[in-house]
């Protein structure tokens, strides 16, 4: 067919648009959905929530590295300098309250805008009552003031309502306002931060009640907005600017107004889109706080004292640099330690780095995170099952048509592209992607995936043409080839049996048959050749009209001596005779008599040709011979002849000696053996047959020609019709005619194939 007419012809587009397109579509869109569905399936179990909480978020830290905290967040630490320097104890809840009544005023008087104790004064110094009034005065002088009260399950019943645990009650009365800060008294992991307990009744926390507290200068444009867009009885509630005197109940107040009006939220942050001042983003914090999630995630700013830290003694002390810092700050105050953890920090994303953070940092941070409107936000999980989806599916489906030795080099290229998208996400804003489950499970599961479709595609292919070469070649031949050893097959010297046949009523059928007809008996008859030579592990070499050359081969002359080959060969022959001896085996036509010349020894096994035609075959002595063996069957009247090489030492295979012959084209004679199904005669009537042969084939080695005949002709009439009997009656009358054929040793001398 013409090129042109190879291209536009719509079946052969068709044809290799199948080939090209649609077989590699189903395995592509398999891996594909493979994939991205095991990355979803994980990334909503528990185990993969863990991970990537455990593992992903920690490596996002550190991928991101510390990042500056707002400057309006400072810490003044109570650690183990400052107690040495002031005469203390260790533990900042047993210091002298004196101190912090000092502190209270240095930093009021250096402009801090709110003060917040991560320090629990809960129990009165009963044996020096002035520390506590000291302090309750320096609470009051400042009025920004918020301490720290305990959540504590009053009873321990059944029922988780927790309940705030006051500090001193001259000092609750004294501060600004009191609030608990909430966080894990197990080994969990502080990831996430409460701004409102709702198992408190909704109070608000430490860390919001600050923000509340350091905004209060900006209440009263807050409160204009909310009057603006409440309800007149909603309005009465709110506690007018300048009337505040408990912030922490105001926060709460708030809370309820904003939870009650979802859309409050998103006006407001309409109305005040437009506002550039410092007011208007302090507004908006607020309203964020307020209106949003009651737990968020916390953005850490890095390991401890990464947030502006002053040790408490510094503070107490004074220093005019000191006002630069604390002026218009949020200043908490807490145990915190630079050098090691304690046991009153907390396991962070740090705790890998061999420190943790205070819980007055903790505070801080959160606090920090309120003033910048930020936190950590996960990824909303539809677009997170869709990336996990979308990541597995792109990987398998470009691992599939990649190369195998590249998929090495494109694992670190995938690695990367995620971890930098996931980086800069979560560097820039605080979105959280998913990255431990897609590097550590998704990617190993297709890689693994992807090698084994290769291997079961290569397998299969492997098989097909397994298959297709089986009819052609021996097995370890295929095998040599499959596995890319040409070298191994192109020739090479074996050991093994041939197995020759021949049938004797082929050129009576293909004169009485038609072409078409004569195929499909062929066929059938093959068949019956065939199916016992590969049962018994044979090989069939070569097929030439009616001709059959089946080999058993070996590489070691020992599998020949051992016999297991010989023994398999010979029951090959013997199915062989038994099936196309029988009447209708092959269907129309009736049977086909066969004729089997088995012999065994070296041969050359490989391709035997020129030019572009080879053929794969066995050729030498022992094929020839085989060959030769087979005629014999024409002389003798017998249908399966072997060599005394092949016979030796079986067992199982009834045999009987037929005498020496000088095959033509042969210098060295040997000895053949009839072999016959035994279980188509009576085995006793065969053994005495064989005994009587025996003694006349021993007269005529002897050459007496008059003996021999009259034993063989005894044969003939005792046993019925015998072929070889019959031979030797003919040869016995040529030799004592002088005619013979047959040298001083008893050796018959062939002269025809």
């Amino acid at each position: 067919m013409p090129a042109s007419e190879a291209v536009t012809d719509p079946e052969a587009r068709r044809s290799s648009w199948r080939k090209v397109v649609v077989k590699p579509f189903l395995p592509t869109v398999s891996l594909a959905l493979l994939g991205g569905l095991f990355g979803v399936i994980v990334v909503v179990t528990p185990w993969g929530v863990q991970l990537e909480s455990e593992t992903g978020l920690a490596m996002l830290y550190g991928l991101r590295g510390t990042r500056s905290a707002p400057d309006q967040v400072v810490v003044v630490s109570v650690d183990t300098p400052s107690a040495q320097r002031l005469n203390q104890p260790l533990k900042p809840r047993k210091w002298d309250r004196r101190l912090h009544a000092r502190l209270v005023d240095t930093l009021s008087r250096l402009g801090a805008r709110a003060i917040v104790f991560d320090i629990f004064f809960d129990e009165p110094r009963g044996s020096d009552p002035e520390q506590d009034q000291l302090l309750a005065d320096a609470l009051r002088r400042a009025g920004n003031v918020v301490l720290y009260a305990d959540l504590a399950v009053p009873g321990g019943g059944p029922a988780h309502v927790e309940k705030l645990d006051y500090p001193v009650a001259d000092l609750v009365e004294a501060a600004a306002a009191v609030a608990p800060h909430v966080l894990p008294k197990v080994p969990a992991r502080v990831d996430q931060a409460w701004l409102f307990k709702e198992s408190a009744g909704d109070h608000a926390t430490l860390p919001a009640v600050a923000l509340q507290q350091f905004a209060l200068p900006v209440y009263e444009r807050l409160y204009s907005w909310l009057t603006d867009n409440l309800p007149a009885e909603e309005v009465e509630m709110l506690t007018p600017p300048g009337e505040v005197t408990d912030v922490f109940a105001l926060a709460r107040l708030l809370r309820e107004i904003f939870m009650s009006h979802p859309d409050l939220a998103g006006k407001l942050r309409t109305g005040l889109a437009t506002g550039k001042s410092a007011d208007a983003g302090l507004i908006r914090a607020l309203v964020a706080m307020y209106g949003g999630s009651g737990s968020r995630y916390i953005d850490f700013y890095g390991p401890p004292h990464t947030v502006r830290t002053i040790p408490f003694h510094s503070v107490v002390n004074g220093g005019p640099e000191l006002a630069e810092i604390v002026s218009g700050a949020a200043v908490f105050v807490g145990g915190s330690e630079r050098i090691a953890a304690s046991k009153d920090d907390f396991y962070t994303v740090y705790r890998q780095q061999g420190v943790d953070l205070s819980g007055v940092e903790i505070a801080a941070t959160i606090f920090g995170n309120l003033l910048e409107e930020r936190s950590v936000t996960p990824l909303w999980w539809p677009y997170r099952l869709a990336l996990v989806f979308a990541f597995g599916a792109a990987v398998a489906t470009f691992w599939f048509w990649l190369h195998p030795v590249l998929l090495a080099v494109t694992i670190p290229l995938f690695v990367g592209a995620l971890t930098g998208v996931a980086w800069f996400a979560f560097s820039s804003s605080a979105l959280w992607l998913p990255l431990a489950i897609p590097l550590f499970v998704q990617l190993p599961f297709i890689l693994i995936a992807v090698l084994a479709w290769r291997y079961f595609y290569t397998w299969r292919e492997r098989e097909k043409v397994r298959r297709a070469l089986r009819r052609l070649l021996p097995e370890e031949v295929v095998t040599s080839i499959t596995k890319g050893h040409e070298r191994d097959v192109e020739s090479q010297t074996l050991f093994g049996v041939c197995m020759a046949t021949d049938a004797s009523r082929y050129t009576e059928l293909s004169e009485q048959m038609d072409p078409e007809a004569l195929h499909h008996y062929l066929n059938r008859y093959y068949q019956t050749l065939f199916s016992p030579v590969r049962r018994c592990h044979g090989f069939v070499s070569d097929v030439v009209g009616d001709a059959m050359l089946a080999i058993w081969t070996s590489t070691t002359e020992q599998d020949l001596r051992d016999g297991h080959m010989r023994q398999r060969a010979c029951r090959a022959a013997l199915e062989i005779i038994c099936q196309t001896d029988e009447p209708g085996h092959t269907g129309q036509g009736g049977a086909l008599p066969t004729r089997i010349g088995l012999h065994c020894g070296p041969l050359s096994l490989g391709h035997v040709g020129a030019g572009d035609h080879y053929e794969y075959r066995a050729v030498g002595d022992t094929v020839n011979t085989a060959s030769r063996i087979e005629g014999l069957n024409k002389l003798l009247g017998t249908s399966v002849l072997a060599s005394a090489a092949v016979v030796e030492g079986l067992e199982g295979v009834f045999v009987r000696e037929l005498g020496d012959f000088l095959l033509k084209g042969k210098q060295t004679p040997i000895t053949v053996y009839e072999l016959r199904c035994s279980g188509r005669e009576d085995q006793g009537f065969m053994r005495r047959r064989n005994e009587a042969f025996l003694e006349a084939l021993q007269l005529f080695r002897n050459q007496q020609w008059a003996e021999a005949l009259a034993r063989f002709r005894m044969v003939l009439e005792r046993f019925g019709d015998d072929g070889p009997s019959r031979y030797y009656c003919k040869l016995c009358l040529r030799c004592l005619r002088g005619s013979s054929g047959v040298g001083h040793d008893g050796v018959i001398v062939i002269r025809e194939k």
